[in-house]
């Protein structure tokens, strides 16, 4: 017989993650910014200097090799900041987006939406759209809560008990919700 503990397999998330663009464009940005920085330090003489401008030779001066290796900073300088912006926003955004699930999770208000659709989003990936669950609820006082899920790998309504899933919401700001697909499937392993 078989031991299962050795079979034991991570359950993936059935959500996109995104943060990993996020960590690709910090080290796009801190290399670029780098060499930027480090191209300041290498000594230009004589020989190394050969800049062609619409054709015309420029001559080995103070001021050229000053202004081109300003230049080559602000280019390197500048993409790589781009970078380094681009990568704060979304790993800034990943960081805030998983407080406000574990907050929610802890004191928000729990519920069993019933899904009604899963839709396809304008994100495309491997060009096909990617997609989400819509699912609503009818709380206390006869309103009507429509959810959107976080942007999945894969369809889960088969692995959904009763076609419900488990939505975490802030009473008091109904905007603030979270729709945890991954708990309200249970234990399910794609391989």
């Amino acid at each position: 017989m078989e031991d299962s503990s050795m079979f034991r397999h991570k359950q993936k998330q059935i959500f996109y993650n995104f943060k990993w663009l996020g960590y690709l464009a910090l080290t796009a940005g801190v290399i670029l910014v780098t060499i930027g920085m480090l191209i300041q330090l290498i000594p230009i003489g004589e020989a190394q200097f050969h800049i062609t401008i619409n054709g015309v030779e420029q001559p080995y001066t103070i001021e050229n090799v000053t202004k081109m290796r300003l230049l080559f900073l602000g280019i390197m300088g500048g993409l790589g900041g781009l970078f380094l912006i681009t990568a704060l926003i979304i790993i800034g955004r990943s960081r805030h987006r998983a407080k406000l699930i574990g907050m929610l999770k802890q004191s928000g208000e729990k519920v069993m939406a019933e899904v009604i659709d899963y839709a396809p989003s304008q994100v495309r990936i491997n060009n096909q759209p990617a997609r989400y669950l819509v699912c609503t609820y009818q709380n206390m006082t006869g309103e009507n809560l429509i959810f959107k899920s976080g942007l999945l790998r894969w369809n889960p309504i088969s692995f959904l008990s009763d076609k419900k899933v488990i939505v975490y919401y802030d009473s008091r700001n109904s905007n603030r919700y979270f729709v945890d697909v991954d708990e309200s499937m249970g234990k399910v392993v794609n391989l």
